[in-house]
Order: structure tokens, then C-alpha cells, then sequence
């Protein structure tokens, strides 16, 4: 449980200071070809995860006015790639995920 794993981690440390995101599970797949099961895997696995672990350690992060979150995803997310659907899609939403969690956190006043 994810959120199981950010209380293990502040009480194990004391704080949370970083977080890193750097799923990449992807499926060879045109859109015409794509399951749904395909789909819900890439997207839930990548994009889900991303979303779960940063809400998981955000309020510790919020408490300690400190803390540093680093979203990875590939240049699909700006050019796409042949086949690839699914995770073209999923990096373009943790780009977009990630400017959007960025600016929430300025405005909190602890992000440099």
C-alpha cells in the first residue's frame, strides 16, 4: 500500500525530503490494436502510480515546509512514438501532471 510505505518512510527517517517517479512500463501497441486491459495497465501503472505516491508523501513535504519531487518520463512525452499509445499518452499526463503539481507547490512556499 502506497500510502503505507510513506508512513514507514517518516517514521523510518523523521521526514520525507524526496521523492523520485520513474515508472516506465509501456505496451508495442497501435490504438486501434489496444485493449482496454492494456490501456488501464500503462496508464494505472505510470500515470496512477505517479498521482498516488506524490499525494502520499505530499502532506509530510506541506508539514515540513521542505521537500523535493522529481517526475522522470521519456521524449514521448513531447513526440510520441510509433506504436505506442498508451505510454505517449501517459507521459504527456505526467508532464502535464507534474508542471501543474509544481505550480500548487510554489504557491505553498517551499519549492525552489
Amino acid at each position: 500500500d502506497i500510502y503505507h510505505l510513506a508512513e514507514v518512510a517518516r517514521e523510518s527517517f523523521d521526514s520525507i525530503d524526496f521523492l523520485v517517479n520513474n515508472s516506465g512500463l509501456g505496451v508495442q501497441s497501435r490504438i486501434v490494436d489496444c485493449t482496454e486491459d492494456e490501456w488501464d495497465l500503462v496508464i494505472d501503472t505510470n500515470l496512477k502510480g505517479t498521482f498516488l505516491m506524490t499525494k502520499s508523501v505530499l502532506p509530510t513535504m506541506i508539514a515540513q515546509k521542505s521537500g523535493f519531487i522529481l517526475n522522470i518520463a521519456s521524449q514521448a512525452a513531447k513526440y510520441g512514438y510509433p506504436n505506442a499509445g498508451p505510454y505517449c499518452a501517459r507521459c504527456r499526463g505526467l508532464f502535464r501532471f507534474h508542471r501543474h503539481s509544481i505550480r500548487r507547490i510554489v504557491m505553498m512556499g517551499f519549492y525552489r
